[in-house]
């Protein structure tokens, strides 16, 4: 009797434990985004606004470029869940003309909050808070006042807020449609040459999360 009482007891261990894992890997996801950009920039100082007002022409500014974004995220209830990811912003210029520009591109490590709303079973809304550890890579070239070419390069690392809102649509109890509009910056995320590239991200991005 002892023997299927501890029997019993270990089975109902086990069971309790699969039962558990199966509910926490329920929690876990994965997640995948892509969008369109638009980027703003700061250069009323330094050499390149220099060389726009010494040549007198306006700088022509790339303002968008493809992002993407990987994540790994869990669920802790309807409410909240946490995210850690990969964010790449893509790459952008701004030049009065060939041989006075600057280029910068960003990409880094994430890690977010998520603060959600489920108006029911499918639809949810949510925010986002969070920080971005931005690797940057800026090359700026430019005539001095000598009309001498001058070129430096600079790779730097800045943490950066991450701010976002959003809507999940959950189409089977795996998978889930995701849209969110973010920003990323308000910050100095590059410098080079002894100027500030000052540049702030935005962007639209869809994609899909999958739940274990």
């Amino acid at each position: 009797m002892k023997s299927v009482i501890c029997l019993v007891y270990s089975l109902s261990l086990v069971i309790n434990t699969v039962w558990a894992e199966d509910e926490w890997h329920h929690n876990l996801y994965v997640g995948g985004k892509i969008g369109r950009s638009h980027v703003s920039y700061d250069l009323t100082s330094g050499s390149i606004g220099a060389a726009e007002e010494r040549l007198g022409r306006q700088l022509s500014i790339d303002r968008r470029d493809t992002i993407y974004d990987a994540v790994v995220g869990y669920r802790f209830n309807d409410y909240i869940s946490a995210e850690v990811g990969y964010l790449d912003l893509g790459d952008y210029t701004a030049k009065a003309d060939s041989q006075n520009k600057a280029m910068a591109s960003a990409s880094g490590a994430t890690i977010s909050a998520l603060w959600s709303y489920p108006f029911n079973e499918t639809f949810s809304v949510f925010a986002r808070t969070g920080l971005m550890i931005a690797k940057t890579r800026t090359k700026v070239r430019y005539l001095d006042s000598d009309n001498e070419l001058v070129s430096a390069r600079q790779n730097r690392s800045d943490v950066v807020p991450l701010l976002g809102v959003g809507a999940n649509y959950n189409l089977t109890k795996n998978w889930q449609l995701t849209a969110e509009y973010r920003d990323v910056g308000s910050a100095t995320l590059a410098k080079a040459a002894g100027e500030s590239l000052d540049i702030e991200v935005s962007a639209f991005t869809i994609g899909a999360n999958y739940f274990f």
